[in-house]
């Protein structure tokens, strides 16, 4: 009502704080809580009651143990047919699912956004430890693995043991910032060969807060011979002169 008292509140809105509905009608945020009135409940009342005819919001609530819900909050204005008073009626819809399936939906926006912006690259899905979660299907045609090969493996197995810490530190640097990260390195295929590779990771977030990294790797190992032969052709031509 115009004094802040609740005159009607349903079983589900009573569960939420923990009372009984008997035990909050008629009274008001400050006999019930201790501490601030509950941003559930009271957040809007004002602006209804200064002349806003409908007042729309979402609102998240930390319950016990620390579990987050989000509501689509409705107030509007009421006036009591008996006694002519002014009060405020508000509505509480629970969207935390709706709001969890949004989330992951652009959650793997963002992932297959840049899986087609380079889709003619490898390209993987890590976690936090470096595990593959993701492979593309391509794998198969440059290192002979199937996605069913990888999945669950440690992505720093294959590295050659003369590039792994180095590839290992640049993993570790760039989950630690939450940045990208580049790699140079020789992977090994399913034939027990090692081809060169160029590696970028960009890391991101999930819905749930997990760390996760997306990486992208071309195939250099033709340019790498170019290079060497020609790094041979010039050392033998300073060593001749």
């Amino acid at each position: 009502d115009a004094e802040g008292r609740y005159v009607l509140v349903n079983l589900s809105a009573a569960n939420l704080l923990g009372k009984q509905v008997a035990e909050m009608v008629g009274k008001t945020d400050s006999e019930l809580f201790s501490h601030e009135a509950h941003s559930l409940f009271s957040q809007g009342d004002d602006e209804v009651r200064g002349g806003e005819k409908e007042k729309i919001f979402e609102v998240e609530v930390i319950e016990r143990q620390a579990v987050s819900r989000t509501f689509l909050v409705t107030k509007k204005p009421f006036r009591f047919s008996l006694t002519g008073e002014n009060g405020v009626l508000g509505f509480a819809h629970d969207i935390t699912f709706l709001k969890a399936a949004e989330l992951t939906i652009q959650e793997r926006e963002k992932r297959y956004r840049a899986i087609m912006e380079n889709a003619y690259d490898l390209i993987a899905e890590i976690d936090g430890k470096g595990q593959y979660l993701y492979v593309s299907p391509n794998f198969k045609e440059v290192l002979g693995y199937t996605p069913q090969d990888l999945l669950g493996s440690n992505i720093f197995l294959p590295v050659h043991p003369d590039d792994r810490d180095a590839v290992i530190a640049e993993f570790q640097r760039g989950m630690a910032s939450e940045g990208t990260g580049q790699s140079i390195y020789r992977y090994q295929d399913c034939h027990g060969e090692y081809r060169w590779f160029e590696s970028t990771g960009k890391v991101f977030r999930t819905a749930l807060g997990e760390l996760r990294g997306v990486v992208v790797s071309r195939d250099i190992t033709q340019r790498k011979l170019s290079e060497d032969a020609l790094e041979a052709i010039v050392r033998g031509n300073v060593i001749r002169s």
